[in-house]
């Protein structure tokens, strides 16, 4: 289960939802004791088990088991292990049950690291034959984008796009731009191989950009995956533990340059990273992949460059164009700022979440 504080579902969702009349209950399974924050109560059903098999089977009794999640009307459920718990809570307690898918899990299983080669298909395969059999039986579907949208409106016929987009309410606005000194460079979220990390601290060794710019890690990784980054580049690249939510939006600011660039897999072919438009948010420029999606922003809107991800080449020269166009820097952080207030803000998508939860429960009521 996710996280209590997840951006998307907790300060999000949930907040919206919240301030839009709703009594919001999150239900997350971490061992942590209940609290009420910024409105939202937060309960634990259980404790955390390590043990995937396990978990998922406790699920069951914990979710079924719990008075609160019992007395509410609608379950709105964000992981996929979940669902045949939804189908139960429809069926058995006459619930209305929304499944919120945050990513693509099929193409996700095609790249684990840790599965073998000829299993990834097959084990691909039966959860995207297991997503959809139980969506046929939610009211409502929401993804967040359109090619998932797409497949899953043949199977669930009320079923929405509402992007993860960043709540600019949140989000400190970079207000102190400079022409001189270090460029600094912000990579949030996971960090591991295929993200083009290690491509960027070897690019970041050139002569032309020496003492010119520092990359800032701030996320979760592994003591591997932090072993090889200081083995490529340990004087320009600098590595920090996750912070909290509300410190990360006062924090980007601070920087000049946002890097996103993961491998070019099939399921990122047509997604919106959400830490592109939170980088812009914040009023930095973006070094951003060349995939169809993110290009069409990047160019349409003028908020920094694209690069083809894992290749070191490229990310060079965009670095170094970066580097050698200061004005270019500042241009496109003010024209990030404005695209984002315009067209990518949450503020603008809240309302699809709102309308979707409004026209379950009029349906509902009608065929009770």
């Amino acid at each position: 289960m996710h996280p209590r504080f997840d951006p998307r579902i907790f300060y999000k969702e949930c907040l919206s939802l919240a301030q839009n009349g709703y009594t919001v209950v999150l239900a997350v399974r971490d061992g942590k004791d209940d609290e009420k924050y910024q409105g939202i109560k937060i309960i634990n059903v259980g404790q955390v088990c390590s043990n995937r098999f396990f978990r998922i089977i406790s699920n069951f009794y914990y979710i079924l088991a719990n008075k609160t999640i019992k007395n509410s009307d609608i379950i709105h459920i964000h992981d996929p292990e979940l669902l045949p718990v939804g189908l139960l809570l429809r069926y058995l307690k006459k619930k209305i049950v929304i499944y919120d898918m945050h990513e693509d899990l099929p193409g996700q299983i095609l790249e684990k690291d840790y599965l073998p080669n000829y299993l990834r298909p097959i084990f691909s395969h039966i959860s995207k034959v297991v997503i959809h059999l139980c969506i046929r039986y939610y009211h409502g579907v929401i993804s967040a984008a359109d090619f998932l949208t797409s497949q899953n409106a043949r199977y669930c016929k009320k079923s929405i796009t509402i992007w993860n987009f960043p709540r600019v309410s949140q989000i400190k606005i970079k207000t102190d731009f400079s022409k001189h000194g270090i460029i600094n460079i912000l990579f949030i979220g996971n960090a591991y191989h295929g993200r083009s990390l290690e491509e960027l601290a070897e690019a970041l060794k050139d002569e032309r950009l020496r003492d010119k710019m520092v990359l800032t890690i701030i996320g979760t990784f592994d003591s591997d995956f932090y072993k090889k980054m200081m083995s490529i580049n340990s004087q320009d690249v600098r590595m920090v533990s996750e912070v909290k939510y509300e410190e990360l939006a006062n924090m980007i600011k601070d920087y000049d340059v946002g890097f996103v660039c993961d491998y070019s897999y099939s399921r990122n072919e047509y997604a919106i990273p959400t830490k592109l438009l939170e980088y812009s948010a914040a009023g930095l420029c973006v070094l951003a992949p060349n995939t169809p999606a993110v290009n069409k922003i990047v160019k349409e809107d003028r908020i920094g460059i694209c690069v083809e991800p894992g290749n070191t080449s490229d990310i060079l020269m965009g670095l170094l164009y970066l580097s050698n166009n200061r004005e270019a820097i500042y241009n496109f952080c003010q024209a990030g700022v404005q695209a984002v207030n315009h067209k990518y803000s949450w503020e603008a998508q809240e309302h699809n979440l709102l309308e979707l939860y409004q026209d379950i429960i009029t349906l509902h009521s009608r065929n009770e």
